[in-house]
């Protein structure tokens, strides 16, 4: 299954900045590798749905939103009501069905951003409308009464674009996940980081990303991005949304040469 061993790629890569690997748990003392193991094999069955639905000619988001509640109840209850994959069970619950019905029906990249875009509005519709101080009943709803970032919700209502783009490739599977990471990253408000950190925090990673890109990316800096990987472990910064946003990008290098792009005598490449 091509989703469970993207995450487990992601979940092996290092440096992580913070994020739980193979190597050490980053800066989170309430979680480890093995808590990630388990949690993801207890939601294996509810991604094998997700992609399941993508095979259904009838649409019904709210069955998508029923599968996503029961992976979420298999996660705490595996973990101890720790949250190790929330934000990734709501990601895939709307990636890997419209991908999987992309491929079959021979369409595009941009047709996968359309329709997710789409899905999105479809199961979001207007949350965002509804929060205010008396309402608010999560970190990400008070994030966005103060700095208008919806978070994972907000990506997925953009298409899941950061996904699809800045593919610099290095042959080394490894660097070439740190180097994605770092895209993301340098990109993302990342609401986990303003969760446990601050707006300042977060401005400072989306800097110190860039200027990694600019100064050419991760092969170019391995001294520095791991230096900063572990100063950041130390600070307790964690970004965990673009964690989430690069087990998307790691299943749609995976998938993407099953996807329609430019035709060239009648042939897809």
């Amino acid at each position: 299954m091509k989703t469970i061993e993207s995450i487990y790629a992601e979940l092996d890569m290092y440096p992580k900045f913070g994020l739980v690997s193979r190597v050490d748990s980053g800066c989170h003392n309430d979680m480890d590798y093995e808590t990630f193991v388990q949690s993801t094999l207890s939601i294996k069955p509810h991604l094998r749905e997700y992609i399941q639905y993508g095979l259904r000619k009838e649409h019904n988001p709210k069955m998508l939103q029923e599968i996503g509640k029961r992976a979420e109840a298999a996660m705490f209850e595996t973990t101890g009501n720790v949250n190790t994959q929330k934000g990734l069970i709501f990601a895939l619950g709307l990636f890997l069905p419209v991908i999987t019905k992309a491929i079959i029906d021979n369409k595009t990249k941009d047709d996968v951003i359309s329709e997710i875009k789409i899905l999105a509005q479809e199961i979001i519709g207007t949350y965002f409308d509804s929060i205010n101080e008396d309402t608010a009943k999560t970190y990400g709803d008070n994030i966005y009464l103060k700095y208008g970032y919806k978070g994972i919700r907000g990506e997925a209502l953009n298409g899941f674009e950061k996904v699809f783009k800045n593919n610099r490739y290095y042959e080394d599977e490894n660097d070439r996940f740190v180097q994605y990471l770092i895209g993301l990253m340098s990109e993302l408000k990342d609401t986990t980081i303003l969760h446990r950190k601050d707006i300042t925090t977060l401005e400072k990673v989306n800097n110190e990303m860039k200027s990694i890109i600019k100064n050419g990316g991760y092969l170019n800096n391995k001294e520095l991005v791991h230096s900063l990987s572990n100063e950041y472990k130390e600070l307790g910064i964690s970004p965990g949304g673009s964690a989430d946003l690069l087990v998307l990008k790691i299943i749609f290098e995976d998938l993407r040469y099953l996807l329609c792009g430019n035709e060239k005598n009648g042939i897809c490449l």
